[in-house]
């Protein structure tokens, strides 16, 4: 852990000799050392400073944002308030600027003048705490907006055979953002209302094509996925919406990119999560044994629920026997197959996290509809969506990506990201799949937050 994550998980850090009656005066340079902190690794504190006294360092929660050429950093001046007595508290207030060449000695203190007249200490936290092109997620975590109920459901017929649920929430006049869900068929869920501010946008959630409240349940009929592109257009209509913002993880970048380049002037902004866009060797490191070496235990169970493991169609074996005739197989196989992908989506979890999730959650809709995409290849010609990923070139885009996701490894967040212009690439260095891991969430949230 460097200095920058230490000091935003309000750790102590103590500097010698350096107190805050010092700091905003003309000091001479100050030397650093080494030493370790609290259990932190060895970060670097400061020495020389004029009057005797030691200064903890609370952080209160820092705003950084990205400002054309330049960008904002903390100032570090004394606190108004001192939660330990004895111990003079310092906290980041204000912000000076700098430009981005001056970030290459990241996570190291530095001096600079403010007014061409004071020198004041700072930390060249940016690279860890700003969401900027190519760099890692902010460690300052955010954490979710408060849980809401939606103020308006319904029902929208899309088809002969479909009708998908929507809902609304937030304020009724914000910025409108689709927040599409992952699977295929995995539903929405409430949790998915909480990465926007609910006082700036509206917040619309659906239920893809036989999955959550749709209807009818678990249906494949005329379930594909320029359906389901073509559902999110005529829930924009129906809704009469210009344009709109799009936030989707998984498979819900999926669905984000498809409909960005089917309908580029009607998309204001991406936020994409986990990007998986529907290659072949994207699916073949899911089911065949990309995971294996990482997970090794838990890959082991998927072909030992197979009649045919040494066949490498697994999608297609797990779909014939959601759709057989035998009960338990197809319970077995639901189960079987949503607990693999659970289980290796998230870093730090273990067995006993599923049957906490399988308490009160059936996944036999999202085990068959999942199937029944990636046995056909998720109705997209091979490489498909990063061919056309020029479609979408003028869309501002923010990729949030773990760097240990095992389901949608950060080879293909970064392929995207370096056929778009407009994109930032944040990657969550401690994260993997999931959207509600802490770093992934307040990641996600930090985008929202850059385009309200």
């Amino acid at each position: 852990m460097g200095i920058a994550e230490a000091i935003m998980r309000n750790a102590s850090v103590h500097f010698d000799n350096c107190g805050p009656e010092s700091w905003g005066t003309e000091s001479a340079a100050i030397p650093a050392r080494r030493e370790e902190i609290d259990g932190f690794e060895p970060i670097r504190t400061l020495k020389g400073c004029k009057r005797l006294a030691q200064a903890s360092v609370q952080v209160t929660p820092s705003f950084f944002a990205s400002r054309g050429d330049s960008q904002v950093l903390g100032r570090i001046a004394p606190a108004q308030s001192n939660p330990t007595p004895g111990i003079p508290t310092v906290r980041m207030v204000s912000w000076v600027r700098m430009t981005q060449t001056r970030f290459v000695t990241s996570g190291v203190f530095f001096m600079f003048r403010l007014k061409n007249r004071i020198v004041v200490p700072a930390l060249l936290i940016a690279l860890s705490a700003l969401p900027i092109r190519g760099e890692t997620a902010p460690s300052n975590r955010l954490d979710a907006y408060p849980e809401i109920e939606p103020f308006e459901t319904g029902y929208l017929r899309v088809s002969d055979v479909h009708e998908i649920y929507y809902e609304l929430s937030g304020r009724r006049d914000g910025t409108p953002v689709f927040v599409l869900h992952g699977g295929p068929g995995g539903g929405s869920y409430p949790g998915l209302r909480r990465y926007h501010d609910p006082s700036k946008w509206l917040i619309v959630l659906h239920d893809q094509r036989g999955a959550g409240k749709s209807k009818p349940y678990a249906d494949l009929r005329d379930n594909n996925t320029p359906a389901l592109v073509e559902d999110i257009e005529k829930l924009r209509r129906h809704l009469k919406l210009d344009k709109v913002h799009l936030f989707g993880g998984s498979w819900g970048s999926t669905l984000a990119v498809a409909h960005a380049e089917a309908y580029p002037d009607r998309v204001s902004s991406l936020v994409l999560r986990g990007v998986f866009l529907g290659a072949k060797s994207e699916i073949d490191h899911f089911y065949h044994g990309g995971v294996e070496p990482y997970f090794p235990e838990v890959f082991a169970r998927l072909p030992a629920i197979l009649p045919a493991p040494e066949k490498l169609d697994y999608p297609r074996q797990l779909l014939a026997i959601l759709q057989g005739d035998d009960p338990e197989r197809r319970k077995s196989a639901s189960l079987g197959w949503a607990g693999y992908e659970i289980r290796i989506s998230r870093v730090g979890k273990t067995d006993a996290y599923l049957d906490e999730v399988f308490k009160d959650w059936d996944p036999f809709d999202f085990s068959l509809i999942e199937n029944h995409y990636m046995a056909a290849g998720c109705f997209l010609e091979e490489g498909q969506l990063l061919r056309n990923a020029g479609k979408m070139a003028s869309i501002p885009t923010v990729i949030v990506q773990g760097r240990y996701d095992l389901i949608c490894p950060p080879i293909t967040a970064y392929k995207l990201h370096k056929v778009l212009p407009k994109s930032r690439l944040i990657m969550v260095e401690d994260a993997g799949h999931s959207g509600g891991e802490p770093g992934i969430r307040s990641a996600l949230i930090e985008a929202t937050r850059s385009l309200e």
